[in-house]
């Protein structure tokens, strides 16, 4: 019996019934450019998963091209990210999002690194580059 075949059809069957993203949800989520930089910013983070209202500082500075954004600013990104942003990632499963705690993680693992590898030489995105967050 070939394990490695029926290891790889068990998975297959496992990602069917969990209802794996499609392509088209993931090239979608990361077709813009704040959900671009949340991801990099959760897969360069140190703990396990951030506070929404951290991650909405640090994407909204980054959406002003590093300038200190105002209190309204923080507001309108967290808005986006709770309504908008979050959500679509996590239906196409690159993040969990908990609504009730306010956090969020990276789930992609070496898929998310492999993704922003490839994305990473098409974007003009000096100012998150090196940005550090605590």
């Amino acid at each position: 019996m070939d394990h490695t075949t029926s290891d790889a059809s068990s998975t297959s069957k496992t990602l069917e019934s969990e209802g794996a993203p499609t392509p088209e949800a993931v090239l979608l989520a990361v077709a813009n450019d704040q959900r671009r930089a949340i991801l990099r910013l959760l897969n360069d983070a140190d703990e396990q998963a951030m506070a929404v209202s951290e991650l909405a500082n640090v994407v909204a500075e980054h959406t002003l091209d590093g300038e200190p954004p105002t209190d309204a600013d923080r507001r309108r990104v967290h808005t986006a990210l709770h309504h908008i942003h979050l959500p679509k990632l996590e239906d196409s499963g690159l993040v969990a999002y908990d609504s009730e705690t306010n956090r969020v993680r990276d789930v992609t693992g070496e898929l998310g690194q492999e993704l922003l590898t490839v994305i990473a030489p098409h974007e003009g995105d000096e100012h998150y580059n090196g940005h550090e967050h605590k």
